[in-house]
């Protein structure tokens, strides 16, 4: 009985989707009700019978190639402007932690970063593919020092051409445009391993 439940409320979960339609219980065929946490994350609940649906995780293959591609655009956009602000802001921290106390001062202004760099990725995939993230300072700590690491890789990688033949406009441009796309892929795909 208990395994044939279980299959019934997989088959559930899997076609019912993200759909907020009113459902009806499959063991007592009541009307079960939604509820979504603090987070924003859904479920259905029969208080009943006691049996609660998750909505599944979106994740980036939920959307057609279509409409990725310029979604990873966006994300790219929007994380690289947020990620300049910010920047900024960082950049007069740490030389005014390095004057105080000159290499702590220095590894305090990198500790400041890493959470700057998984919040600013927090907040953009939330904004653009709907995710919902993790927000334990821990989380957010982790995440961006990963996201801080590959982006790192990348950005040298992509130093390359620009260093190769400095001030040639077009291999800027290509760069700008290559950065962007790969900076909302990255962002995106670490961003559905931080999901709740």
């Amino acid at each position: 009985m208990g395994d044939s439940n279980n299959s019934v409320i997989r088959d559930l979960q899997e076609s019912w989707g993200k759909s907020r339609e009113p459902r009806s219980c499959s063991v007592c065929g009541k009307p079960m009700q939604y509820m979504e946490s603090n987070t924003g994350k859904g479920s259905w609940v029969c208080f009943d019978c006691n049996i609660t649906l998750k909505t599944p995780s979106r994740s980036t293959g939920d959307f057609p190639f279509s409409k990725r591609v310029p979604r990873y655009f966006v994300h790219g956009i929007v994380f690289a402007v947020l990620f300049l602000l910010l920047e900024i802001f960082w950049i007069f921290s740490i030389v005014f932690l390095v004057m105080i106390g000159s290499f702590i001062g220095l590894i305090i202004g990198f500790a400041i970063l890493f959470p700057i760099v998984g919040g600013i990725n927090t907040v953009v995939s939330k904004l653009v593919w709907g995710f919902y993230m993790k927000s334990s300072l821990g989380d957010i700590f982790l995440h961006g020092f990963v996201l801080f690491i590959v982006l790192l890789i990348v950005d040298l990688v992509l130093l390359i051409p620009v260093m190769a033949y400095p001030g040639n406009l077009p291999i800027t441009v290509v760069r700008f445009i290559v950065a962007c796309f790969l900076y909302g892929l990255i962002g995106a795909r670490l961003g559905e391993v931080w999901e709740e």
